[in-house]
């Protein structure tokens, strides 16, 4: 937390409490309101903004005891300016210390090279500063070294190696004082005289070496870029530090090095070969306290503070994403080392500036064929089918694999077709695209598909067979890139993480795009909830009491137009209202012939319909709980028919207590009115479970029912007298795409504990229905 953030509103000019208030959260991050998510939940009367600040920093301010601690032992020079670590010793001293102790605790912070320089001069500390920049920059080992090695530095007990390492410090030494030496020469002297003295020189005394220097004309002028050298020239070409982990403080926009976006954090990501680990600089909010079992050294073998490890989730535009394990280091450019590579298998691509992964490029393609899908007409499109708990999950881990595997990607095409889901022998799922819709706006393919019987003569007198299968052979022909987009399917996903995760996500996503939230309309934390229209609570969802208290005052329409409008408002809480098609009858046959909403032709109210209208405001005031679906709970559908109308309700035992889920209801059609008891009440049964089809899917469920003929229905042969319809009716509640079981997916399971309620005996039923390879097997238990 940076005290920027805490005076935002004083530098704003705000006076307000509640104003400076709101401009104080509106500027937090995601990490940071988690800390003080009590008291923007719950926000004082009074001085919000001063308790929030206090909070703020005594939350994130070092105490006196952690100042000099970091003071004396963990601050290092790492991949900073040798001048930024003095500033930082000076803020963290607070104008205690005296400058030569100072001088003295920040040069034990240089490399050993930068000591040996400014050991014997008598500057002043913010002069031996930037001469210690100067020198760094020279040498190059300091302001580009973003992280380091796991080990620590090399041991200096050995006394074979003693000798040799003097000696190549020696001549470092002296290289580094005649340099240093042309730097203060070069500073000290004005602009005017130096370019005076070159207009007066000679064009070949130019060229000629610095007598004072011993550099010649174009290394002092050009240092490294220079291309040509005067003998003798005393100029030390800077040499490449091997080092561990390298990088570049801040991307250059001409660096040849490779830097890749996380379209997820909007961080940069040097990737370096070179690095052995992966690093990541530390949030402006974390508690910084180096960890002891992190030995972190940068190339020059200075220390660099760890701070731990993060988890963070990568998209680097590689078709799937990338999770890894960061080191939290001093570092200021996060980095992606060696170790990142080659666990994903990932090559470097400089020249296009990208990571490659080698498991992705096909092959195969040198064949040329590619799958076109010519189609015709405008995009077809689909809504998301609802899946059962239990396949949402093992479909979404399945498509997560395709995503890694690189098999599908993201789409925001305007073609989508809806999710199917396939059983297969191994007792998972293959989630496929249900591309009816796609394949009815396709030219056909005629091409001739072989048949056994074509080629069986051939097989005659042959004792050894073999058979080849190509490995995803579906995948291996890739479709034209112009009709990608037409493969698209539509998911159901909904985000599964914790409720604190929500929050810090959602937070963190405003923060990145800089956009603000309405406190005073945010709800966070509660019991309950009002939600279009609705209130959510632990137990379930009710309507809300405005909206009913709106249809219990509704007056008694005069014209058609009026009706539709109360019925349209009824109907918004129709799942909640048990026979609403029965209580509505008399109403919606007001609506025959109608012309819509502004249909002005007045209604001719009788007895009857007056008494139905109250009996509809009086359902919705005594709508029920809605109870929240459990996935493992047994369910109950009880179904109902009546001479105008059908309905069901569906019901989960908890507890050994029925809890509603949903209510259903319609109309029945002239031609249907005309059916027979029987067929009425087994449509009842066929509609409801199509109406709560994404409920009772791969679920074993029990039907109740009031007509004891309906227990006989599915012991009669298929060969019987039974009515067309309803041999149709009894082989769709049959049909494996819409009843399966997620625990066998060769075997499609659906159970009916047939009840006859009325009856003093109770008698059950319970018949099994097995479907196994398309063939239908019956079982019976009296």
């Amino acid at each position: 937390m940076t005290s920027e953030t805490v005076e935002v509103a004083r530098i704003a000019g705000i006076s307000s409490d509640d104003t400076k208030y709101s401009a104080l959260v509106a500027n937090l991050d995601a990490e940071t309101l988690s800390y003080v998510s009590d008291i923007v939940l719950s926000p004082p009367n009074s001085d919000k903004y001063h308790t929030l600040s206090q909070r703020l920093i005594t939350q994130f301010s070092d105490s006196e005891t952690q100042k000099i601690k970091k003071l004396l032992t963990d601050l290092q020079l790492g991949d900073e300016k040798p001048s930024h670590l003095l500033r930082k010793m000076k803020e963290l001293s607070n104008g205690q210390l005296q400058d030569d102790f100072l001088q003295s605790l920040w040069l034990q912070r240089m490399p050993p090279h930068i000591q040996t320089v400014l050991s014997a001069s008598s500057e002043p500390l913010d002069k031996l500063a930037i001469i210690a920049v100067k020198v760094s920059e020279v040498v190059g080992a300091s302001s580009t070294i973003c992280a380091a090695k796991t080990v620590p530095p090399p041991s200096q007990s050995s006394s074979c190696n003693a000798q040799p390492t003097m000696d190549s410090l020696a001549r470092q030494i002296q290289e580094l004082s005649l340099q240093v030496a042309e730097l203060t020469r070069e500073r000290n002297s004005s602009r005017h005289q130096r370019y005076s003295s070159d207009r007066r020189r000679s064009h070949s005394r130019s060229r000629s070496v610095n007598r004072g220097s011993g550099i010649c004309y174009y290394h002092r002028r050009y240092k490294e870029q220079a291309h040509k050298c005067v003998s003798p020239c005393a100029f030390v070409q800077k040499k490449r530090v091997s080092s561990v982990i390298a990088g570049m403080a801040e991307p250059s926009k001409h660096t040849s090095r490779l830097f890749l976006l996380d379209r997820k954090s909007g961080q940069k990501f040097l990737i370096d070969s070179g690095s052995e680990i992966c690093v990541i600089p530390p949030s402006p909010t974390m508690n910084k306290s180096p960890q002891s079992n992190f030995s972190l050294f940068a190339a020059n073998n200075t220390k660099i503070p760890a701070y731990g490890m993060v988890r963070k989730e990568l998209n680097l535009g590689l078709r799937r994403p990338f999770i890894w394990t960061f080191i939290i280091a001093d570092v200021s450019t996060p980095i992606i080392g060696a170790d990142f590579l080659k666990h994903f298998n990932l090559l470097i691509d400089l020249k296009k500036k990208d990571l490659i992964n080698p498991s992705l490029i096909s092959k195969s393609a040198s064949h040329g064929t590619v799958h076109h899908i010519i189609t015709t007409g405008p995009p077809v499109t689909a809504r998301p089918r609802r899946l059962h708990p239990k396949l949402y999950d093992a479909v979404k881990v399945e498509f997560e694999f395709l995503l890694a595997q690189g098999i599908i990607r993201p789409s925001k095409s305007p073609w989508s077709s809806p999710l199917h889901v396939v059983p297969k022998s191994d007792s998972t799922v293959r989630p496929v695209g249900d591309y009816r819709q796609l394949n009815s706006v396709t030219e056909f393919d005629s091409y001739p598909m072989p048949y056994l019987n074509d080629f069986a003569h051939a097989l005659h007198g042959k004792k050894i067979f073999s058979k080849i299968d190509i490995f995803k052979a579906f995948h291996q022909i890739p479709i034209a890139e112009c009709d990608i987009p037409k493969t698209a399917v539509t998911t159901p996903w909904e985000n599964a993480e914790e409720h604190r995760s929500h929050l810090r996500a959602i937070f963190q996503r405003l923060s990145s795009y800089g956009l603000k939230l309405n406190i005073s309309k945010c709800v966070f934390g509660v019991t309950e909830l009002i939600f279009l229209g609705h209130i959510i609570t632990p137990d379930g969802i009710k309507p809300l009491p405005d909206k009913v208290q709106a249809v219990l005052d509704y007056k008694q329409p005069e014209t058609v137009g009026s009706l539709r409008k109360f019925l349209g408002l009824l109907n918004f809480y129709r799942r909640f209202l048990p026979k609403a098609a029965e209580q509505q009858y008399l109403l919606s046959e007001f609506l025959k012939g109608s012309k819509g909403k502004k249909d002005s032709k007045p209604l001719n109210w009788s007895s009857e319909a007056i008494t139905a209208f109250q009996r509809c405001k009086q359902a919705l005031a005594d709508a029920a709980l809605l109870a929240h679906p459990s996935p493992s709970a047994p369910l109950a559908l009880h179904v109902d028919a009546s001479d105008y109308a059908i309905g069901g309700a569906l019901h989960q035992v908890v507890d050994s207590e029925l809890q509603p889920l949903a209510f259903f209801s319609r109309k029945l059609t002239s031609s249907e009115k005309s059916y027979s008891a029987y067929d009425r009440e087994l449509l009842a049964i066929y509609s409801a479970i199509r109406h709560f089809r994404y409920m009772l899917e791969a679920r074993d469920f029990t039907v109740f029912t009031d007509h004891k003929p309906l227990t006989y229905a599915f012991r009669q042969k298929v060969t019987s007298v039974l009515h067309g319809r309803s041999v149709s009716w009894i082989s769709s509640l049959s049909s494996p795409q819409i009843l399966y079981t997620f625990q066998d997916l060769t075997i499609l399971l659906l159970m009916f504990s047939l009840v006859f309620l009325q009856s003093p005996s109770q008698v059950k039923l319970t018949m099994t229905v097995l479907l196994r390879h398309n063939r239908l097997i019956r079982s019976f238990t009296p």
